[in-house]
């Protein structure tokens, strides 16, 4: 479960820090100015990482258990 929390703050954190870094390869995201790309991004790549994060919690939890 920790590890889904790290990963999905971590994964809002650089989807905001990409979003308001005025990078012009993510002009593409204001569009039509809708504040609802932005908030659509920032969930599905805070998902993204938390998601592979868990995953990756859980692989830990079973290697450690079979190495006991």
């Amino acid at each position: 479960m920790w590890h889904g929390m790290m990963g999905t703050t971590l994964g809002v954190v650089c989807a905001g820090a990409l979003l308001f870094s005025g990078s012009s390869a993510l002009a593409l995201l204001d569009g039509a100015g809708d504040p609802s790309v932005r908030l659509d991004f920032l969930i599905t790549v805070g998902l993204a990482f938390g998601i592979g994060s868990t995953l990756t919690g859980a692989m830990f939890l079973v290697g450690e258990e079979k190495a006991d």
